[in-house]
């Protein structure tokens, strides 16, 4: 698998969720998601999981650059739920 950087400066929520099913569907990545169980997932399962996520890239982006402007979770919460659900899913149904 060809590894790549993204710079978190300045990314979108939608970049942020898109960062986060990327990291579902590699199966080497994947193991870094234990709230994430295989087989039926439930969107509290994934909500739970991305704030774990999602935390950490918050802090890893503000410990390099604490003006760092990145998104607030509380507006990407609602849309991994919403929007991201069935890519989450099927990210983890490739890994498996």
């Amino acid at each position: 698998m060809t590894k790549t950087m993204f710079n978190l400066a300045g990314a979108t929520r939608e970049e942020v969720c898109n960062l986060y099913v990327q990291s579902l569907t590699n199966a080497e990545t994947q193991r870094m998601h234990p709230l994430v169980p295989n087989g039926q997932v439930t969107a509290d399962d994934i909500r739970l999981d991305f704030r774990t996520f999602y935390g950490g890239v918050l802090a890893l982006a503000r410990a390099i650059d604490p003006d760092s402007p990145l998104p607030k979770w509380t507006e990407i919460d609602g849309l991994i739920t919403k929007t991201f659900v069935d890519q989450v899913r099927g990210s983890i149904e490739k890994a498996a």
